[in-house]
């Protein structure tokens, strides 16, 4: 919502600045000034014995900051700064500062005073002033095309100045109530709204810049030590509330500080040019401080009356913020031991919740400690010790989802974060290499592959559709596996049978992937689940006729093309006569279908009018639905390819359905090679092999009584270099 808000504001801004011209400089340079004017009001308490001013001066004072504030905000929002004299923004956070009462000295400094008015607006504009995009992100590139994309900007010395006494500001500001033996709400309020400003920083594209210089205010406000300087001097409860209000902001921070050291420049350019804003010291300083400090006092259980469980799933959140880079900066910087203890730890502290072996935890801590788990099942199994891990993670996935049985408090976010975590533990047993031989360990992974298939089976009846979801994306994890036996095939069918018939869009979206990968294994559709044998009631011809119904039926575009995909992926030795032939007519119908839309897309868009193509092009070239078309003409396209190359002459009943539209038919065949060479085609759709093609058509044209002509199609390596070429 706020970048919808802060676009439209750019967008009437463009309009009204040519009425504006030079004024727009000349107002922003007003609000500074406003902003000084008010540092030099008597409402500010410099020394003690200062006259205390009337409340209505007071209130007066709060008003005017707050009109104040929200004129900066919107100029802040609406002004082009890249467009503007780079002057302009020093000047106006250096202005706000101004207006903050702050004594600097060592921090953190005793010598902090309060002001009579509030100043947590003010603190809140500042936050938004040095997180505008002001040209900082483009510093220390070594692209002239990502210089050039970006606006770079080079400050003057002075004007960083500004910038760092700013920030310096905002940590004061959050570090202020340390020096403080007891907390007035006002305070609180301050000091909360500094840290959410630090963090609004940190999550811009300024941070590298403006709030990791200060590495020493990181270490001091890091949640362990406020936790630590706080406990150990609060007594009252309303002083703990206030002090757990402080801790949990500095959390928060914490976890935005962890993300953006994650951070890429030039992500939405090229590959090549991607880096980090941070070096790698400062990603292993942040992220050992958290794993070894923070983390365990935020999760500590000899303090379960003192930290609250806002804190907690705060530092959970933190926590699923781990990705593979966070874990090979503490394999590469770290010994042996130390690096298995630190990723050990990260691990072990949701499953530590979940397992709740020194107290209970409420269902939405729970929540967050599965959906912690989740996210860190995704990295690379060769990262944590893969068996106690995942015995640990099915353990707590079957208590999470008997909840009503074990009668505990029923939460359905913690069923679909515990559906979601089986899911990554059937991706994580999938991911592990073949066994070399036979030991305890793959006796291990295949019965955890068994008891998901049961559980899986077992919630797509007792479950709704948002575990339901999971259960597909799980279902098609195992469905990878060669070794399945025949009772574990026919679980999965079972349960696959279920979420396509009566599942939501996003359930019917997966099981359509989970099908086509069951499709693609070998020894699954060899096995006697998918035999012949059995008639029409062998498992492949019924997901096949569920899959044809989806494609006819289903309005969701995405369940139509992955359905279209899973039918690319079947096999004459499961499918019967009958079948192949209906899977030739609806794939037939929806090719021809998604051709006549594309033509009477392409005529709408000429019809339009040059403003709306500019506007077009501006936001992404084409079109949503011209590009949804597109691809589902291309997957049509392939999966005809596919019947066809699996077919022969003799399949009589379709030389019906083909010649209806064989003019379409052969365009959409020899139209295979404009699709390979068109790099900008559907990825998943154009993994044409040259025999399949040369096969199809020689079938279509036997079947429809023409002559064969081969087509002529590139090699991979010729197709890339005329693209490189283009």
């Amino acid at each position: 919502t706020s970048s919808m808000s802060s676009r439209r504001s750019s967008l009437g801004f463009s309009t009204v600045s040519m009425y504006l011209g030079e004024n727009a400089v000349a107002l922003c340079e007003t609000i500074s000034y406003a902003w000084v004017r008010l540092s030099e009001h008597d409402t500010r308490r410099r020394f003690p014995g200062a006259p205390i001013p009337s409340k209505e001066t007071i209130t007066s004072a709060d008003k005017w900051i707050n009109w104040l504030t929200v004129l900066t905000e919107k100029a802040v929002e609406s002004f082009p700064f890249l467009r503007l004299p780079k002057r302009l923004v020093p000047q106006l956070s250096n202005s706000i500062r101004s207006a903050l009462l702050i004594e600097y000295s060592s921090f953190p400094s005793s010598a902090v005073m309060t002001a009579f008015y509030k100043e947590t607006p003010i603190i809140r504009c500042l936050g938004i002033t040095l997180s505008a995009k002001i040209g900082f992100e483009s510093l220390g590139s070594t692209s002239s095309a990502f210089k050039a994309c970006l606006n770079a900007r080079i400050y003057a010395e002075e004007e960083m100045s500004l910038f760092l006494q700013a920030c310096e500001a905002l940590w004061i500001k959050a570090g202020a109530s340390i020096t403080r033996d007891s907390l007035i709400d006002k305070e609180v309020q301050e000091s909360c709204e500094a840290f959410k400003a630090l963090q609004k920083l940190a999550s811009s594209e300024n941070a590298s810049k403006l709030l990791f210089p200060y590495r020493e205010c990181v270490c001091k406000l890091s949640p362990d030590v406020l936790m630590a300087m706080f406990f150990a001097k609060s007594s009252s409860r309303a002083s703990k509330v206030a002090c757990e209000k402080i801790i949990h902001a500095s959390v928060k921070l914490q976890c935005a500080m962890l993300a953006s050291v994650l951070q890429k420049r030039g992500k939405n350019i090229t590959s090549e040019c991607s880096e980090f804003f941070f070096c790698a010291d400062i990603r292993r300083e942040l992220w050992w401080n958290f794993i070894d400090k923070a983390l365990p006092s935020c999760l500590s259980n000899s303090r379960s009356d003192e930290v609250t469980q806002l804190v907690k799933i705060a530092a959970l959140r933190c926590l699923s913020e781990t990705t593979e880079w966070v874990i090979a900066d503490i394999m590469q910087s770290s010994s042996g031991s130390s690096a298995f203890a630190r990723i050990k730890s990260v691990f072990e502290a949701p499953l530590e919740i979940l397992q709740e072996r020194h107290r209970r935890y409420p269902s939405a801590t729970r929540a967050e400690a599965m959906r912690t788990l989740a996210s860190l099942l995704i990295l690379d199994p060769k990262y944590f010790a893969m068996k106690e891990v995942l015995l640990g993670a099915l353990e707590s996935v079957k208590k999470d989802m008997n909840q009503e049985s074990a009668h505990q408090d029923c939460s359905k976010t913690l069923e679909m974060n515990a559906s979601s975590c089986a899911a990554n533990i059937a991706l994580c047993v999938s991911r592990l290499p073949p066994p070399l031989n036979e030991s305890i360990d793959d006796d291990a992974y295949s019965s955890i592959k068994k008891e998901l298939t049961h559980l899986f089976h077992s919630w797509t009846i007792l479950k709704g559709d948002k575990v339901r979801a999971n259960v597909a994306r799980g279902l098609g994890h195992i469905a990878k596996f060669r070794d399945l036996d025949d009772e574990t095939l026919q679980l999965i069918c079972d349960a696959l049978f279920s979420c396509v018939s009566t599942g939501s869009a996003k359930t019917q979206w997966n099981s359509c992937v989970a099908i086509k990968i069951l499709f693609e294994n070998q020894g699954a559709i060899t096995s006697k689940v998918f035999s012949s044998n059995r008639g029409g009631n062998n498992a492949g011809i019924i997901l096949t006729r569920l899959l044809l119904t989806l494609i006819k039926t289903s309005e969701n575009f995405k369940i139509r093309r992955e359905s279209l995909a899973a039918i690319s992926r079947v096999s004459r030795s499961f499918l019967n006569k009958f079948s192949y032939i209906d899977c030739t007519r609806v794939v037939v119908d929806a090719l021809v279908q998604s051709g006549k839309q594309c033509k009477v897309g392409r005529e709408l868009e000429d019809d339009h009018s040059n403003a709306t193509k500019c506007l077009a092009s501006e936001n992404t070239g084409v079109s949503a639905a011209e590009r949804y078309l597109k691809e589902l003409k291309v997957q049509a396209i392939s999966t005809f390819v596919h019947l066809l190359s699996i077919g022969d002459v003799s399949e009589i009943g379709c030389s019906k359905i083909l010649s209806e539209h064989s003019s379409q038919l052969l365009e959409a065949i020899e139209g295979t090679t404009a699709v390979m060479e068109d790099g900008s085609g559907f990825v998943n759709a154009t993994k044409f092999d040259k025999e399949a093609v040369s096969k199809a058509q020689t079938v279509l044209c036997e079947i429809l009584g023409q002559k064969s002509t081969p087509p002529v199609l590139i090699d991979k390596n010729e197709n890339v270099s005329k693209q490189m070429h283009k």
